[in-house]
């Protein structure tokens, strides 16, 4: 099978993005939830009134949780211009993901055929972790986005843009501070194998990580911390945790969601390639300045999530890198250019049947619908039966869908929502809300409590509550 024109690749392109962008617009339309709810979301919003800022000062900390404030800030300017509601707020967030696909495609053009082009990006595109995150508005995407462009601008050597673009991801999230050390890291290396020196490139190569520094001696003074304590508190150099996590991220990463298909058909491909391998084709190998970049960041990457509290949505950033690599390793090889094509198709099938999962919340594929869908049935089935006047208790960060309609959950406000706590049980008739997953259980309180009705999707179940009179 030949390469196809560059025409027919743009429409197969353009029917491919539209195809990603039906099955996914729907959740646009969806209440925020979790993180959405706990921190981001909420930030936003609180910056499109009070004023939008990069600063640790824009936000009070128990919103920001200590966060770097870039995407928090885009969002704010979004909201103050077109008005506060979740569809703004997730329209941002796809637009961020069709600009990852559109980039990420146009890098594969630049470097291969037109068909593994469009194999490439499909692989990315159809990952149920992508799919999940395309309009949630989290961190991820974003970071996303702006990691890739920051390594294809380094690759061009484009410093003042891939100052920007890293320093902003640096602004992101704090994870992004493997980027700049790995684009060091690859500076070094590549200087070792030419025998030049370059100072100025490793110079460059870690100035965003001065922006980073500043942001965090102003949240000192700010808020009296350089980092989130939270965020502190989970990081372990324990040999046993470290190793948990590690394990915990590759079987993810590597083999959940149908991508043990993947990974063994490329291992199978590398080890063919490995056998056709000689001194000059591994010197010619170790040239190619974007494969040891991508592999130096994905290994990076990889050991500080282990490091850290290893959530398997944060290893988004990494899947445009995967999916590079993955069609440089098909590439590189000597095998039939439709063997190629069909290494990479078969690479992706898999991904379609595990776009969600029923026995378990997760915001790293679309099951994260059940649970609002459990959600949505309870909150309208307290407005139907005026269950709304009442005083409601809800667990964190549940509690946050009820205290005002712009979350999305709910049509009309609540008269008192206040945070559910163990401790703590009204002797007048109030309404719990109880999640599964969720923050607290329903098992310590039910003796006190006379159940109102259970609501249920596969793995998803909210249960209400009202003290007895």
């Amino acid at each position: 099978m030949k390469d196809i024109s560059s025409k027919w690749t743009t429409l197969a392109f353009s029917i491919l993005v539209l195809i990603f962008i039906a099955l996914n617009i729907s959740k646009v339309f969806l209440p925020y939830i979790w993180d959405e709810l706990a921190c981001y979301t909420n930030t936003a919003i609180h910056m499109s009134v009070h004023g939008v800022s990069l600063l640790p000062s824009a936000a009070p900390p128990d919103l920001s949780f200590g966060h770097p404030l870039f995407l928090q800030s885009v969002v704010a300017l979004f909201i103050k211009i077109f008005g506060n509601s979740k569809e703004v707020v997730h329209l941002v967030v796809l637009s961020f993901t069709l600009s990852l696909i559109v980039v990420f495609f146009l890098f594969l053009k630049n470097r291969f055929s037109n068909v593994l082009s469009l194999l490439g990006v499909s692989f990315l595109m159809f990952q149920a972790l992508f799919s999940a995150q395309s309009v949630l508005f989290q961190l991820e995407m974003g970071l996303a986005l702006l990691v890739f462009s920051a390594f294809i601008l380094v690759l061009k050597h484009h410093f003042l843009a891939y100052f920007i673009f890293c320093s902003s991801a640096l602004l992101t999230k704090e994870s992004a501070l493997v980027f700049p050390i790995a684009v060091f890291v690859s500076f070094v290396f590549e200087q070792l194998i030419t025998r030049k020196l370059s100072l100025k490139l490793c110079f460059f190569a870690l100035s965003p990580i001065l922006v980073f520094l500043g942001f965090m001696f102003i949240q000192k003074q700010t808020h009296g911390f350089y980092l989130s304590p939270i965020n502190l508190n989970v990081i372990s150099f324990d040999w046993s945790v470290f190793k948990e996590r590690w394990t915990y991220n590759i079987n993810f990463i590597f083999f959940d969601q149908g991508r043990q298909f993947w990974s063994y058909l490329m291992i199978l491909v590398l080890i063919f390639n490995l056998t056709q391998m000689n001194k000059t084709k591994l010197i010619a190998f170790l040239n190619q300045k974007e494969i040891i970049l991508a592999l130096v960041f994905t290994f990076g990457f990889l050991v500080f999530s282990s490091l850290n509290n290893p959530l398997e949505r944060y290893s988004l950033v990494l899947f445009p890198f995967l999916a590079f690599i993955s069609v440089f390793i098909v590439n590189s090889s000597k095998i039939n250019l439709n063997l190629k094509y069909l290494i990479l198709l078969a690479s992706l099938i898999p991904s379609f049947f595990y776009q969600s999962s029923k026995h378990r919340f997760t915001e790293s594929d679309n099951s994260y619908l059940y649970h609002i869908e459990s959600m949505q049935k309870m909150t309208d089935f307290m407005i139907s039966n005026q269950l709304q006047k009442k005083t409601v208790y809800a667990a964190w960060p549940m509690v946050n869908s009820m205290v005002h309609p712009h979350n999305g959950m709910i049509s009309e406000s609540f008269s008192k929502v206040k945070m559910l706590n163990i401790n703590e049980i009204d002797s007048i008739n109030a309404c719990y809300l109880f999640t599964f997953p969720g923050n607290i259980s329903d098992t310590v309180f039910v003796a006190n409590f006379k159940k109102i009705k259970t609501f249920e999707k596969h793995y998803a179940k909210c249960v209400l509550y009202q003290t007895n009179d």
